[in-house]
């Protein structure tokens, strides 16, 4: 059976773009394959804070586990 973990991805409210962190850096995207993901909420949480305040949406679902 195929293993799953949780992964993170956070949109603006106000304009709908997506995060997407790269190498330290966060930008934005518009596209949700180029956004994130983020490892864990709380990692999601504290980026979305920092960047976009209060307005924003953090979606969350299963990625497959590659080995």
């Amino acid at each position: 059976m195929p293993e799953f973990d949780t992964a993170f991805l956070v949109q603006d409210k106000d304009s709908g773009l997506f995060l997407c962190p790269r190498e330290g850096d966060v930008g934005y995207t518009k596209y949700v394959d180029q956004a994130g993901p983020f490892d864990s909420y709380e990692e999601a949480l504290d980026t979305a804070k920092y960047n976009l305040g209060a307005n924003f949406i953090i979606w969350s679902f299963g990625r497959l586990v590659r080995h």
